[in-house]
């Protein structure tokens, strides 16, 4: 397994493709820009207000826990 960065990533990326969703539309939603996004997934940031990775767990239809590699998805 990578750092915990490329694995918030990884299942940051995993989830959006799971819900049919762009880079751009989570950047909108959550009111970040596009390249945000885009380091999230690539691993060389991550969301660092509780708030925000709320937030994106909300719309992911995932648990704050799986983003941020403490729990898996149900049924894994």
């Amino acid at each position: 397994m990578g750092n915990a960065k490329q694995e918030l990533g990884r299942r940051i990326r995993q989830a959006r493709e799971e819900r049919g969703l762009s880079q751009s539309q989570v950047a909108r939603e959550l009111g970040v820009l596009p390249s945000t996004v885009n380091h999230w997934e690539a691993g060389r940031s991550r969301p660092d207000d509780p708030w925000l990775v709320a937030q994106l767990a909300g719309l992911l239809h995932v648990s704050m826990e799986y983003l941020l590699g403490t729990a898996e998805p149900c049924g894994a």
